[in-house]
Order: C-alpha cells, then structure tokens, then sequence
C-alpha cells in the first residue's frame, strides 16, 4: 500500500511541521498518509504562523494532488489548531485532501486501509 504512517510526540510548532513535511516531500512521498497527533501537543501559534507554515509547504505539495491525509488527533486544542492548518492548506490550494479525526480506526477507514482498522 502506498501509505505513510507518521507517529508525533511532543510539542508541535511550525519549525518541527516544516522541517517534517520538507524531509517527507524530499523523499518518496506517498499517496496516503495518516499521522498520527495523540500524544503530541500543538503550541500556541498565530494563525499568521500557520497561514504562512502552510503557504511554505503549498509548493511541495503539488505531487500530491488528489491524495489524502489523515491527522488524528485526541484533545479539543489539537482539533481546533488543526482545523486551522486545513483552513489555511485550502485557502493556498495545498494539494492533498486532509480531514481530521478523533480515533486511527475511522481515519484509517477513510483511507480505505483495512487491515489497520482491524487491528485499531
């Protein structure tokens, strides 16, 4: 399957967001990824910083137009920081398609993944 799994711990910040997502595009970046946020944190970040985080990323991304992302996330701050970062991909027309989920087991459905929903 042309999948990458991404596992975040930690706290967030765009530096780590953009260092992560130039390592992914200079590589073989694949059609789908689920990443998962669980046990990471968003910091507080203006939504300049993600408007402008995700206009950075908008010129690599073209590769994958058509192809999805799935974040999954556990905490309301997570959700909400990260709908800004899908707000701000669309507004920049980013590329792939990104939606944002609560449990691995439903975002992996949505990516058409079923061996990992049997096991999630």
């Amino acid at each position: 399957m042309d999948l990458s799994f991404v596992i975040v711990t930690g706290l967030l910040s765009k530096e780590k967001m953009l260092s992560t997502l130039t390592s992914f595009y200079s590589n073989h970046p694949t059609s789908s990824v689920l990443c998962d946020l669980s046990n990471a944190t968003w910091c507080n970040m203006p939504d300049e910083h993600i408007f402008n985080t995700m206009a950075r990323a908008h010129k690599h991304a073209k590769v994958r137009k058509g192809c999805k992302t799935a974040v999954v996330v556990r905490n309301n701050h997570n959700f909400e920081t990260t709908e800004k970062f899908v707000a701000a991909a669309s507004a920049v027309g980013y590329g792939p398609e990104i939606q944002i989920f609560r449990e691995i087991s439903t975002a992996s459905a949505w990516l058409e993944i079923p061996q990992l929903q049997k096991i999630a």
